[in-house]
């Protein structure tokens, strides 16, 4: 089996280890077979979010809804991994993560420190690491840590991984990316401010969330944070933040400058329609749920190993004959 199989070798931004690697660490991590590992990957491949959506619903889980039910259920599951995981390897997620790590680049030096808070598995973390720049990940699940210890490992990537949110000092990083994390969290506003104080003069922060997007196969975003959906003013520049750069027509990324040395100015056009865009499905709750699954469907590379690996895990435990 190939690293990546024919389909995704070509795919900019996906993560470097093979379907095996990914379902042999699942295994270990949740102690469940590699065969139902693979079930539910292809399950979870069908449309994102339908794991975390079966967890919630067998937990008795109220959706949208910050509270001690919401962390006690963060604390008890293991289905975010089958997310993340399917999330990482959909032409969507490689196409922000590869727009991440050129925008990086092009604005920082090698050797740069760059925060990457929430990034879960720690694909993100892994590429921009091996795209030069010392990075600290930050993260709180340990599952999630377990499997991006493995991955840096594998990888040899120098990674600090930081599960102290205190610790975190002022003025300590030249850039934080913070990727579909604020549509989860009780009060974005105090956590922006807080990153634009983790930052130095002349730095970046590059965000994704999609506010917007409340529905039952995600019960986790909080129905209090839609209000934020396209609200670059009153979130990001209330916190002094000047907006650079954007990277897709949902605003997917956002990328910001703290007190540039030099004027920024981003794209008015792309602004214009990213925002109405977003507005509108802020509005039209129907929107985000219809669309979605188109554009976070996993590369047919990514289904195509693991259906592979399917068949290659059924064959070596079928029953031999006499």
């Amino acid at each position: 089996m190939s690293c990546y199989g024919s389909a995704m070798s070509s795919l900019p931004g996906l993560p470097r280890v093979t379907v095996p690697s990914v379902v042999a660490w699942l295994s270990e991590l949740t102690s469940q077979s590699e065969n139902e590992i693979v079930d539910t990957l292809l399950d979870e491949s069908k449309r994102i979010g339908r794991t975390v959506q079966k967890a919630a619903h067998s937990f008795g889980l109220v959706p949208h809804l910050w509270n001690q039910q919401l962390m006690d259920f963060y604390e008890s599951t293991d289905a975010f991994l089958f997310e993340t995981a399917t999330w990482n390897f959909t032409p969507m997620k490689c196409g922000l993560r590869e727009f991440i790590v050129k925008e990086l680049q092009k604005s920082l030096p090698p050797g740069s420190r760059v925060l990457c808070f929430g990034d879960g598995m720690g694909f993100d973390s892994d590429a921009i690491a091996r795209a030069g720049f010392d990075v600290t990940c930050f993260e709180v699940s340990g599952p999630c840590l377990n499997f991006a210890a493995k991955l840096f490992q594998q990888n040899q990537s120098q990674v600090v991984i930081h599960t102290d949110f205190d610790s975190l000092s002022d003025d300590s990083f030249d850039a934080i990316v913070c990727l579909d994390v604020l549509e989860h969290v009780p009060d974005p506003p105090a956590l922006v401010t807080t990153f634009y104080r983790w930052l130095k003069a002349d730095s970046l922060f590059l965000v994704h969330a999609p506010y917007y997007h409340v529905d039952e196969t995600r019960p986790t975003h909080l129905e209090s944070n839609r209000k934020y959906a396209a609200q670059i003013e009153t979130l990001y520049e209330t916190a002094g933040f000047q907006l650079k750069n954007i990277g897709g027509l949902l605003l997917d990324p956002l990328v910001f400058a703290k007190n540039p040395g030099t004027p920024v100015r981003a794209p008015r056009l792309k602004k214009f329609v990213g925002k109405t865009l977003t507005r509108f499905c802020r509005q039209v709750r129907s929107v985000p749920s219809l669309t979605a699954p188109l554009f976070t469907k996993p590369d047919r590379g990514w289904i195509q190993d693991l259906k592979e690996y399917q068949g290659q895990l059924k064959k070596n435990t079928a029953p031999t004959s006499p």
